[in-house]
């Protein structure tokens, strides 16, 4: 880690207010120091204790591995460039040349419990199909769910073929096979936070708040995303440990619960939000097979 002096930071009278989750909350209570890793048109990633930390808009709303601001682009003027320490204490972030004071509110805990519904599914997948990225793994969605052809390259082939074993292992309650499916999705595609695993964000998004939460293949599945460790980059690997830790996320609970809130989540990043949905049809489906099975 670079070393600086705060002692000539630039002190600014403004109050940057936004939501964070306790997950990041509890890192930064128990190591309050740390390095700009990055800044990007997404966000800025604060490196704290080997975990990547978000600071965003507050139009993720709460985001399992951060913060959102709700002038994130005021805030995020402040920090031109990474490789730079930080420090947070008592609410007030500093690096050199940067006093900022926050005032964060620790994102209510969310106990959702979601219900399979077909109406919900079809709009879902929906807005999917009519949003999908070229090139993305939202695209094999139309193939998962609806068996349609779709002329796929080899990362995509690659995808299909790790989720499908994924879904077939948990319908088969295969415990060790979820957990080796998971990984293999792990790292796969493209992105700070690769496609595969914003699917699997979607899909334990989508079982940790159903009445099969508690089932031995949700929990391996919790258990192969909180080891993601080398298997993807540290943002996603933060965000996977983040999500297995049931941390609020609500731009995914307002796709599960309206269509509108599917179109909002389509719209976050360049492609993640498609691929977090794509998961989250995935936790809809299973659902609604064991509906039907009796089994929830």
């Amino acid at each position: 880690m670079r070393t600086g002096s705060f002692e000539k930071a630039r002190v600014n009278s403004k109050v940057w207010r936004g939501v964070i989750s306790p997950w990041a909350e509890e890192i930064l209570r128990k190591n309050a120091t740390g390095e700009v890793a990055l800044v990007n048109s997404r966000g800025i990633y604060l490196a704290v204790a080997g975990e990547m930390l978000l600071l965003c808009d507050a139009g993720w709303g709460a985001v399992p591995a951060g913060i959102s601001l709700t002038d994130f682009a005021s805030f995020a003027s402040l920090f031109p460039v990474a490789g730079v320490p930080f420090s947070v204490k008592d609410q007030i972030l500093m690096c050199p040349g940067v006093k900022a004071e926050l005032d964060l509110v620790k994102a209510a805990a969310d106990d959702t419990v979601f219900k399979p519904g077909k109406i919900a599914f079809q709009k879902a997948l929906s807005v999917l199909k009519r949003r999908a990225v070229s090139g993305g793994f939202a695209e094999i969605g139309a193939v998962v769910f609806e068996n349609a052809p779709c002329k796929m390259d080899l990362i995509q082939r690659l995808a299909h073929s790790a989720l499908t074993d994924l879904l077939k292992s948990i319908k088969e309650k295969n415990v060790r096979r979820t957990k080796w499916s998971a990984e293999k999705l792990m790292g796969l595609g493209r992105g700070l936070t690769p496609s595969g695993d914003d699917v699997l964000v979607g899909l334990y998004y989508g079982l940790a708040h159903s009445p099969y939460c508690m089932s031995a293949e949700s929990l391996a599945l919790k258990e192969a995303l909180s080891a993601a460790g080398d298997k993807t980059t540290p943002v996603s690997a933060s965000l996977l440990k983040a999500i297995a830790s049931n941390a609020p996320f609500e731009l995914l609970r307002g796709a599960w619960l309206d269509p509108k809130g599917a179109n909002a989540l389509v719209n976050a990043g360049s492609h993640s939000g498609s691929e977090m949905l794509l998961g989250l049809l995935c936790a809809m489906s299973l659902m609604e097979t064991w509906q039907k099975e009796g089994t929830v």
